[in-house]
């Protein structure tokens, strides 16, 4: 009797076709690179009506967003709009929070501030019901105690996720900073990155994961900076 053995690495458990996973985001940004539709799906591996179908989705997700809404109310605010002006009145800051932020690898970072902001890559490009498995957290704060800190006025949280084995696996880094910008636009996504085995019939998967992570990160940054701190 003949026994068969398959020494191949295990998979990451995702499918072996990525053609619904393809994030629109990022074959618009191909579009933009100058690549045809033929060019697109023999890179992506999918069908050209695909590609079709995928653009289309990514001009619809450019209505509607955050930024959009919050145009809107500052737009009501200049006007006069009695109910903006309510909202606004109802804004308080309050007093500084004690804010405790993990390090991979070092102590808690701990300080006298307040949360600013926080966006994910998880849902870019996709759905609640399909998250991106592997995804970044960027969170901001503000420092209000600069003097302890060498003057550094913000702490810029970036986690890495990845629940890729159903186990979730967490990087997290944090910066100290007067320049939030500087620190999101330097750091490299990819230096985490768990991916795929290194073996040649994962190469073409790896190559895509990195790819739309780095896009992703990418679209991520521009969200967090749109609007001034």
């Amino acid at each position: 009797m003949t026994t068969r053995t398959n020494d191949a690495p295990k998979k990451r458990g995702r499918p072996r076709s990525s053609t619904h996973q393809a994030p629109p985001a990022l074959v618009k940004s191909m579009q933009l690179d100058g690549m045809s539709y033929d060019e697109i799906a023999e890179t992506l591996s999918i069908s050209k009506r695909t590609v079709g179908n995928l653009l289309k989705l990514a001009k619809d997700q450019t209505v509607g967003t955050v930024s959009d809404r919050l145009d809107r109310f500052c737009q009501a605010i200049k006007s006069g709009d009695a109910r903006a002006l309510g909202l606004l009145d109802q804004f308080e800051p309050g007093d500084p929070d004690k804010i405790t932020l993990d390090r991979t690898g070092d102590r808690p970072l701990v300080f006298s501030g307040r949360w600013l902001r926080e966006g994910s890559t998880r849902l870019i490009g996709t759905t609640e019901n399909k998250p991106h498995p592997d995804f970044w957290t960027i969170r901001i704060f503000q420092v209000c105690e600069p003097d302890k800190f060498n003057g550094a006025r913000y702490a810029v949280a970036i986690e890495y996720s990845t629940t890729i084995k159903k186990t979730p696996s967490i990087q997290q880094t944090v910066e100290l900073t007067s320049d939030p910008s500087e620190v999101m636009t330097r750091y490299n996504p990819l230096a985490v990155l768990r991916g795929f085995p290194k073996a040649p019939e994962y190469a073409q998967r790896q190559a895509y994961l990195e790819s739309s992570s780095k896009l992703q990160y990418g679209q991520l940054v521009s969200q967090m900076l749109r609007d001034p701190l």
